[in-house]
């Protein structure tokens, strides 16, 4: 037994970085309420670094623009890459236990009395929508937008609630708490009474990613302390999560 458990210790050693070497996660750019890139803030950011430095390591954060991210983690830039998921990430990376999800949805003003009950109904309008979106929302979202008669994709989604409204769009699509927070910053919306939300996708639930298994193994038991304490609790009602 004591030969197995210094086997297994070595393996950690080599196979992962030391003790309180600086650990690299690659995170989008700014999407408050979950990473704000200004002071490294943000349910993600705040949830993950926790969960790391409780487990040794030195976290280092490396924003990059949505698309980009996967290949800094690919070329070993990195350790660990978060708001991930099957369909992004590629073998041999291991994913952990689901840590955030998203919600993205289809935004109007409420006074244009838009009607939409599937993601097809999108083609007939204007839309402004987060970068990536026509690859991450589905087939059906996909070639709706194809038809769009004006459709554009925001690396600033602070922009997608200007311009929504401005009323120079029909319609944004952005996950539903990012709107929420920039339309209160912007002083556009005290709650939804003057917009619709359209809840034309499924939820979209996300996991950080590593290169090594038993970093995996060592998250998720770190993650389910976590969410039993009551920082979990607070951490979500800081940024004004359910």
């Amino acid at each position: 037994m004591k030969l197995k458990h210094v086997c297994f210790v070595i393996y950690y050693l080599f196979l992962s970085p030391a003790f309180g070497e600086e650990y690299d996660v690659v995170v989008g750019k700014n999407k408050p309420p979950y990473v704000m890139k200004n002071g490294d803030k943000g349910f993600e950011i705040e949830l993950i670094k926790t969960i790391l430095t409780s487990l040794g390591k030195d976290v280092n954060f490396l924003f990059a623009p949505y698309g980009r991210n996967s290949k800094i983690f690919q070329n070993n830039i990195a350790d660990a890459i978060m708001t991930m998921n099957s369909d992004l990430v590629v073998s041999p990376y291991f994913l952990s236990d689901v840590y955030v999800t998203y919600e993205n949805v289809a935004i109007t003003q409420k006074k244009r009395n838009i009607k939409l009950n599937t993601a097809a109904d999108l083609a007939n309008y204007s839309i402004y929508a987060f970068d990536q979106s026509s690859k991450v929302l589905g087939k059906e979202y996909a070639e709706a937008v194809m038809h769009s008669p004006n459709y554009t994709e925001a690396q600033d989604q602070s922009v997608q609630v200007r311009v929504l409204y401005a009323g120079k769009v029909d319609v944004v699509i952005i996950e539903k708490n990012i709107f929420q927070h920039l339309s209160y910053l912007s002083k556009h919306l005290e709650d939804f009474s003057d917009i619709n939300v359209h809840y034309l996708f499924p939820k979209s639930p996300y996991s950080i990613a590593f290169k090594y298994e038993n970093e995996v193994v060592a998250f998720n038991a770190a993650l389910a302390k976590f969410k039993k304490s009551g920082l979990y609790q607070k951490l979500l009602s800081k940024y004004n999560l359910k």
